[in-house]
């Protein structure tokens, strides 16, 4: 997660699905799908993001996180952070590949610099439909070492039906429960005249979905083996926000602790999600994870000594109070990563990652959170607690 100081921003607890729409319509041209009652707003101009999406009516709650601030104004300081329920960056993040820093400069905070492929240019609208759009870009983005990718970008972004919920999740969400769903899809092709190399550095697809926290929102990551020892990014691991119990990992996502934690790949297990037991918001992130694959690129800050390949694949990151006492804008992150490949001219890789909310009856909804998650709610309202 690279991280820009923001102003902080209006909570969505009081902000409809339609105010943020006539907000983005100020400077943008906002795609609306919808399927049912649940809608999503997606953003060409901000390289097909998709910014948030609500349960109901366009007078229902927004649900995601954007900078609402920064967006009431013409998008012009491109390092600011825009925020979005799900968002395209590469990775590496850090490191001798990075895409976050020019060649010769030191990798602190202060120089890092989002490419315009993330931040500036629009993506080409390819297709559209009423619960389905489509996206294309070939850019031109440069990492840390110099070397030049020639990349083809294509983005779809699909919001579910009610049944296409159910089929992907296995389950029969009773209509005591509100639901919304999406998927996005990024595929990214090799353009240039030559194959990638490790040696000097291959993209992985890195999708971030920013969300409002709460005092009372706990992330859970069920994993798989003998947990890696998880690396303290930006902050100390403290025992305040983290908790290992039982085969999960219990995450605090108040925003009131800059921090970050990272799974493993040997760990990982393509579902993770949150429970704001303050809103009553379930969120469930399924992604694609092949177990085959070990090459993750790195988002480990000041460390030369790791490996650029053995980063992490799930990656989950809490705003809070920098060193300075300032604020990053008060979210939370949910993140996945594809493996790196070594693409040959005109091959392609590919990474989804479909969220899930749920809200309504706490009984019908502690249901779903144990068939996914393999834990009731009452124990993730009250590992904190222990």
């Amino acid at each position: 997660m690279i991280v820009f100081l923001l102003t902080v921003s209006q909570s969505a607890k009081s902000v409809s699905f339609e105010s943020d729409l006539a907000l983005l319509k100020k400077h943008f041209a906002p795609i609306v799908l919808e399927s049912g009652y649940s809608k999503l707003i997606v953003v060409g101009e901000l390289q097909g993001r998709v910014m948030v999406s609500t349960f109901g009516d366009q007078h229902g709650q927004s649900i995601g996180w954007i900078n609402r601030d920064y967006l009431k104004n013409e998008h012009l300081d491109y390092s600011s952070g825009a925020g979005g329920a799900s968002r395209l960056y590469f990775g590496p993040e850090t490191g001798p590949f990075s895409f976050f820093f020019k060649p010769n400069t030191t990798q602190t905070g202060d120089n890092v610099v989002v490419p315009d492929a993330f931040s500036s240019i629009p993506y080409d609208l390819v297709f559209q439909s009423k619960h389905y759009v489509k996206f294309n870009k070939e850019i031109k983005i440069q990492n840390y070492s110099g070397y030049e990718f020639e990349v083809e970008i294509e983005r779809e972004i699909e919001l579910f039906s009610r049944e296409n919920i159910n089929r992907q999740l296995g389950l029969v969400i009773p209509e005591t429960i509100s639901s919304v769903g999406f998927g996005v899809l990024t595929k990214i092709t090799n353009r240039g005249k030559r194959k990638w190399s490790f040696s000097e550095g291959v993209p992985s697809i890195w999708e971030l979905s920013a969300f409002e926290p709460s005092d009372k929102t706990t992330v859970v990551i069920p994993f798989r083996g003998k947990l890696r020892p998880l690396k303290d990014y930006f902050t100390p691991l403290e025992h305040s926000h983290l908790r290992v119990l039982d085969g999960r990992v219990y995450y605090k996502a108040d925003a009131n602790y800059l921090n970050k934690i990272g799974i493993a790949p040997e760990n990982t297990l393509p579902v993770f999600g949150s429970y704001d037991a303050e809103n009553n918001l379930l969120t469930i992130v399924k992604f694609q994870f092949d177990v085959k694959q070990q090459h993750y690129n790195i988002a480990f800050w000041n460390d030369k000594t790791i490996d650029p390949y053995e980063g992490d694949v799930i990656n989950v990151f809490n705003d809070g109070l920098d060193a300075d006492g300032k604020r990053f804008g008060s979210f939370y992150e949910l993140e996945s990563l594809s493996s790196a490949k070594a693409l040959n001219d005109q091959e392609s890789n590919h990474h989804f990652q479909n969220v899930f909310h749920f809200s309504g009856s706490k009984e019908h909804l502690n249901k779903v959170a144990v068939s996914l998650l393999g834990v009731s709610l009452a124990t993730i309202e009250n590992v904190f607690n222990k």
